[in-house]
């Protein structure tokens, strides 16, 4: 795996995944941004210590998972789950 060699390359996830948390960030919509930003904050910190070797490859993809649902989560996931709640009946969508 390129993230154990010790080149330039090992270093573009570190980079993008910092970058990733910049634009949520930058792209402010509330307490989601928030939740948001924990998510992907354990996604980098999960990237950062595999990068470390720390932590096994496996958490690598955990990490990288973590981000893209934070991305997710501040973009459109809540409008998703609203129009799901939508469609159900009113009596079971009590959340």
């Amino acid at each position: 795996m390129y993230l154990r060699s010790n080149n330039w390359v090992s270093y573009v996830p570190l980079v993008l995944a910092f970058f990733i948390n910049l634009m949520l960030l930058f792209n402010w919509r509330g307490q989601r941004t928030l939740y948001a930003l924990m998510i992907a904050m354990v996604g980098f910190t999960l990237i950062s210590l595999t990068h470390q070797l720390v932590l096994s490859p496996v958490f690598y993809d955990l990490g990288a998972v973590l981000l893209l649902m934070s991305i997710w989560l501040n973009s459109s996931l809540i409008s998703l789950l609203n129009k799901f709640r939508r469609k159900l009946r009113p009596g079971i969508s009590n959340w």
